[in-house]
Formats: C-alpha cells, sequence, structure tokens
C-alpha cells in the first residue's frame, strides 16, 4: 500500500463542496422558516365593544395594500379607560363605551403609522380569512401634485390607533 500523500487540489475541491453544501442547506432554512431580518414596531388598536373584533387572535396577519406587513401579537379584553394611553385614544367613544379589545400588533418598522392612521378588521363575507388591515398610514395628501408629505407626527413605539371600518369594494372602486 502506498503511503498517504498529501494533494492539495483535491483538499481545495473538498473544501469547496463542504463550503457549498454548508451556504445550500441554510439558504433553504432561512426560505422554509421565513425567517425575516428586518425591524419591527409594536403598536396597538382599541376596539370599542359596538365594533367587531371577533376572530382576531396571534399570529392574524396584519395587511397594507394586500401584502402581509406583520402579525398580532397579544389580543386582551377588558376595561380600555384603565390605560391612560388606550382613554386618550378613545376620547370620542360615546358615553359608557369603555370596555372593549385591545390589539397589539407589530408593523415592519419600513412602514410608518401617523397620528391620523387607520386600522381595521377585515373578513370574508362568511367570516374566514381575518385580518387587520392599515386602511390609511395617516400621511397627509396636500402635497404638490397630490403626493404624500409627512406634516403629521409619526406614531411612536406602542402607540394606539383607534379602530376604523374596512373600506367596502364598492368604496374601493368608486372612491370616498
Amino acid at each position: 500500500m502506498p503511503a498517504h500523500e498529501p494533494n492539495p487540489l483535491r483538499e481545495a475541491r473538498v473544501g469547496l463542496v463542504t463550503m457549498c453544501l454548508v451556504l445550500g442547506v441554510s439558504a433553504v432554512l432561512i426560505v422554509l422558516c421565513n425567517i425575516n431580518w428586518s425591524s419591527r414596531r409594536t403598536y396597538r388598536v382599541g376596539f370599542r365593544v359596538n365594533q367587531d373584533a371577533t376572530g382576531i387572535e396571534p399570529g392574524t396577519p396584519v395587511t397594507l395594500g394586500g401584502l402581509t406587513w406583520g402579525h398580532v401579537l397579544n389580543v386582551s379584553n377588558g376595561d380600555i379607560a384603565s390605560d391612560g394611553s388606550v382613554a386618550n385614544a378613545m376620547k370620542n367613544a360615546p358615553a359608557g363605551s369603555t370596555r372593549g379589545t385591545l390589539v397589539e400588533f407589530d408593523l415592519d418598522s419600513r412602514i410608518e403609522l401617523h397620528d391620523g392612521a387607520k386600522v381595521a378588521r377585515s373578513a370574508t363575507i362568511l367570516g374566514g380569512n381575518v385580518q387587520l388591515q392599515v386602511v390609511d398610514t395617516g400621511l397627509m395628501r396636500s402635497g404638490p401634485g397630490g403626493l404624500p408629505t409627512k406634516t403629521r407626527g409619526l406614531l411612536g413605539e406602542g402607540a394606539v390607533v383607534v379602530a376604523t371600518e374596512a373600506n367596502s369594494g364598492f368604496t374601493a372602486l368608486v372612491g370616498p
């Protein structure tokens, strides 16, 4: 039997094949596990008692323009007025409407919500496919040529948005 003689070309090939396998397996895991590397912001939306919040649970998608940009983290029912920031956000609520549902959700940090933002619950006619829909990010549309301008203040981390009604298909076709 011949003695083992080192072969640099063979060792380089084995190293290259091993590195390609590791990178390939890593890429497949990132795609299959749907790893998102972008940072996220957390917001809350308050649904009054007379608003429909059924079907919203942790993991429910949050969409903007038909694309998923976040997910619901936590849903809690109870006295909305017990939290000062929620009470301030619910100041337009009718008298005696201090109970409701508070939904905490995260949103991709590339989506900026302003103080006029509108978030609604939307679902199919039979109540399936429930999602939170960012109807309006709160940008003023008074710029030159109708372009959005950032004249309103940004909502900070953990800010509360009052729930609104989802746009109907008729509104989307005809306009407000």
